[in-house]
């Protein structure tokens, strides 16, 4: 079996010790089961952050670690571990949701079963009774996708290139699997080919494991800032109550440039294309005053005309 990657050892480091800390003790070739290795391999991938507790041929305990323990082939996590030390409270309000937003975005991402994030969204929602849904496509093959790069195996894909007018059958070695912008990509090398590039997964229009078996590069370039949004900035000046701008929708900039007055400010506030420039605009109270750049006050009362005429 080819190596596993870095990113399959963090996933399986991740899943076997969510696991032990849930269930207290469980067995390595459970463990191992369950993230679908052999128990040697698991063994090896928790050699790094593994700690023994030592016994005397009586049973009595020598010296362990604070940290994870591996004993009689069970592996547990330490009472005195930082996993079981965190405070009961709850977090504040922010603070959930941002847990809750992350959540959820990570479990809409994944393409298998993961029964602890279900259980951690459970308990964030029952704390601010509310319900949240990402809504995300997820490509026909991402998971064959997945299954090849996880297992360092070649993938057979029928793909369709950006403006092509015929797919072409191509064998890719699979480095690197990833989510970026709503799409989900590949960085892959052709078998034929010695430069890497970029697939989108939803381009596949098939897709199979192949027989090539591949170890990915220690250093290959990261992922890519595809979007250059310096176009989309659009800034805002304006005068308005101090406390306005709390209420103002997020996200957005917001540059001093004066106080003319007790309680008033004079902004700039920038923000990224002209959809939220507009809810700005319309999130403004009545008596902010608009200075530019030009044709924005204009703007603004053309938004509020129509936002008026579509409830009169």
């Amino acid at each position: 079996m080819a190596a596993l990657t870095r990113a399959r050892q963090f996933e399986i480091l991740r899943e076997v010790l969510a696991l032990a800390e849930e269930q207290g003790s469980v067995p390595l070739d459970e463990a191992a089961a369950t993230v679908g290795i052999t128990p040697t391999q698991l063994r090896e991938v928790l050699d790094p952050v593994l700690f023994l507790a030592f016994r005397d041929d009586t049973g009595e305990l020598i010296d362990q670690s604070g940290a994870f323990l591996l004993t009689d082939d069970h592996l547990s996590v330490d009472d005195g571990h930082w996993l079981r030390d965190l405070t009961t409270e709850p977090p504040d309000r922010d603070t959930t949701l941002r847990l809750l937003i992350a959540t959820t975005t990570l479990r809409a991402l994944l393409t298998r079963p993961a029964p602890h994030l279900d259980r951690a969204a459970q308990k964030l929602r029952a704390h601010l009774q509310v319900e949240l849904q990402v809504p995300l496509d997820t490509p026909e093959f991402l998971e064959v996708v997945q299954q090849a790069h996880e297992r360092g195996r070649s993938l057979r894909i029928r793909y369709l290139s950006d403006g092509a007018d015929t797919a072409r059958d191509r064998e890719i070695l699979p480095w690197r699997v990833f989510a970026q912008w709503e799409r989900w990509y590949v960085r892959a090398r052709d078998v034929t080919e010695t430069v890497a590039k970029f697939f989108r997964v939803d381009r596949m229009l098939d897709a199979e494991l192949g027989d090539v078996d591949f170890d990915p590069p220690e250093d290959h370039e990261d992922i890519p800032e595809w979007f250059d949004l310096t176009a989309q900035v659009r800034r805002v000046r304006v005068r308005v109550a101090a406390d306005a701008l709390e209420r103002l929708p997020s996200p957005h900039r917001v540059e001093p440039v004066g106080a003319p007055a007790p309680g008033i400010v004079e902004v700039e506030i920038e923000v990224y294309g002209d959809r939220h420039l507009d809810h700005i605009l319309l999130s403004l109270p009545a008596d902010a005053e608009v200075f530019g750049p030009d044709g924005t006050g204009e703007r603004r009362r053309s938004l509020a005309a129509r936002l008026l005429n579509a409830y009169t």
